[in-house]
């Protein structure tokens, strides 16, 4: 128990270095009760209540009544600088981030905190994107709207392929960089601190990669970050079979860099040669073990419309997550080990379920739609209609990964115009006003 008490008080400790205290003097943003009633009326009531046990579903029924009480609290709070204790009270969950965790910076703290805090931290999360300049990089993929993982992973792996598509002995150097904070061929994709350099190597001209890289060790330098170069990693893609390559060893403040032959980013499984088998098993593996919990339910004689919810919460997720970026190159081995859990679970609940490939094939539409609603987006250009406003237009692919990959696939998907009933051309209008 002692050691126990003494873990959580280090983890405490290490945890709370990261916050750091607001010393602003003036502040001319007012949060409106307006927005403080809007806020509560779209609280999720199926998440857990934080520390002062308020639930989500009396702030959403209240609205009316508790608005004007808090919007007292959170505009008094912004004129002094100061967040109310009971507010920054959470349970902080320490999840190993590996199987047997060296420091403290190999857990992973999950925050369960208050629902006010919650509602108050949207709205400022609001006001402060809305301040944001036009010219943020288009290469951050988070905390911004119609961006996810699948964005980042899928213009990670189309940035690739397209390189090693265009011509014969192009190569790619992909650095994985851990940062932390403390007390033209080159392209840099972030979501959060999940960074990755993307070097697209031709003609083994390797200068701008590596000048890459020690602008990024200066700009932490200089911005207060540590480039923990033991978790830095790095993967080369080469499909070059006619030649043997000695690849320049990467060394960072005297620590030479890792090479790997696959490492997980963004919580999937990238490999030397871009196949998609380690990433399938561990899915499969882990669906698996929550079959078991599906049995049991199904014992207790639990309604089938129980039994499918719990199917598409804890294993169709796992199935399906990041599904776009990865599931079309995948194998037909690969592909019937997917669905051999699907089957597993039809048999358990005994009804039928939604395959890979139809789920495959709505998500790509949905996402390219969404892409090419979105001007900002640093692919919109890939997702463009022809002059005829009838059709998209396809992208060039040489190589068979090429051509299977998200947008090639998302794109002769939305040229089925068979099985659509929306035209074309009006998604076009909406998005940049011509045709």
């Amino acid at each position: 128990m002692n050691a126990d008490a003494s873990l959580a008080d280090e983890l405490n400790t290490f945890m709370l270095a990261a916050c750091m205290e607001c010393t602003s003097e003036d502040n001319a943003f007012i949060i409106t009760e307006h927005a403080v009633r809007n806020t509560f009326r779209r609280v999720n009531t199926r998440r857990a209540a934080g520390p002062d046990a308020i639930p989500g579903r009396v702030l959403r029924a209240c609205a009316d009544q508790l608005a004007p009480v808090f919007t007292e609290i959170f505009n008094l709070s912004l004129a002094q600088a100061v967040v109310p204790v009971c507010f920054k009270e959470s349970i902080i969950v320490p999840v190993p981030k590996k199987q047997q965790p060296a420091c403290h910076n190999d857990y992973r703290p999950v925050a369960l905190i208050s629902v006010v805090m919650k509602c108050f931290e949207r709205l400022m999360r609001a006001h402060i994107t809305s301040s944001l300049p036009a010219s943020t990089d288009p290469l951050q993929f988070a905390y911004r709207t119609n961006r996810s993982r699948d964005d980042a992973i899928s213009h990670l792996l189309h940035t690739s392929l397209s390189h090693l598509d265009t011509g014969r002995g192009n190569y790619v150097r992909m650095l994985f960089v851990d940062v932390q904070p403390t007390s033209d061929p080159t392209s840099i994709v972030k979501f959060a601190d999940d960074t990755v350099v993307v070097g697209l190597i031709s003609d083994n001209i390797e200068t701008t990669y590596l000048e890459e890289i020690r602008n990024l060790k200066t700009w932490c330098q200089e911005n207060n970050l540590l480039l923990n170069v033991s978790k830095t990693k790095e993967l080369i893609v080469d499909f070059t079979t006619k030649q043997t390559r000695n690849y320049k060893l990467l060394i960072i403040s005297g620590t030479p860099v890792e090479r790997v032959d696959s490492f997980r980013y963004l919580g999937v499984h990238i490999t030397q040669d871009l196949s998609w088998s380690c990433h399938i098993n561990t899915l499969v593996k882990k669906a698996r073990q929550r079959l078991f919990f599906l049995r049991r339910l199904r014992d207790f004689h639990l309604p089938l419309r129980v039994l499918k919810n719990f199917y598409s919460c804890a294993i169709e997720s796992v199935l399906t997550g990041n599904i776009c970026p990865w599931f079309g190159n995948s194998t037909k081995q690969d592909r019937r080990d997917l669905q051999r859990v699907v089957r597993s679970a039809e048999r358990i609940i005994r009804s039928e379920l939604p395959d890979r490939l139809s789920i495959y094939t709505k998500r790509c539409k949905t996402k390219a739609r969404k892409i090419m609603m979105d001007l900002s987006h640093p692919n919109n250009g890939l997702v463009s209609l022809l002059r005829s406003g009838k059709r998209f237009r396809s992208l060039k692919a040489k190589a068979e990964r090429m051509r299977r990959s998200f947008f090639p696939r998302a794109i002769r998907a939305l040229n089925q115009r068979s099985e659509e009933h929306i035209p074309l051309c009006s998604w076009h209008i909406q998005c940049s006003g011509e045709v």
